[in-house]
């Protein structure tokens, strides 16, 4: 059976409570990673408007998988401004390297 927006849900049929609770665990999984991504990152960078605009949208969702999303969003935008730090940290260290 696939919930909404595509989640797989098992093979078998699962009652609405049940899918309720399978949301709401990705849901607490999803928000402890984003916490753990904004306690790294204490300073304003070039994706902070998006991160303020979906922390915006967060607090409209109305339902649980909305939430999830929008979640899902700010943990990308996390994600996208760890690999363009290592990135330049990289390249730098290449070049520091090279001028040895």
């Amino acid at each position: 059976m696939v919930g909404r927006f595509g989640l797989d849900i098992g093979g078998e049929e699962r009652t609405q409570r049940e899918i309720a609770v399978i949301y709401k665990e990705v849901y607490e999984i999803h928000n402890q990673l984003l916490h753990i991504n904004e306690k790294r990152e204490k300073h304003q960078g070039p994706y902070q408007n998006q991160i303020n605009y979906f922390k915006r949208q967060f607090f409209f969702t109305e339902d649980i998988v909305q939430r999830i999303f929008v979640l899902n969003q700010l943990i990308k935008i996390h994600e996208k401004r760890r690999h363009m730090i290592s990135g330049s940290f990289y390249k730098n260290l290449k070049k520091s390297s090279r001028s040895k």
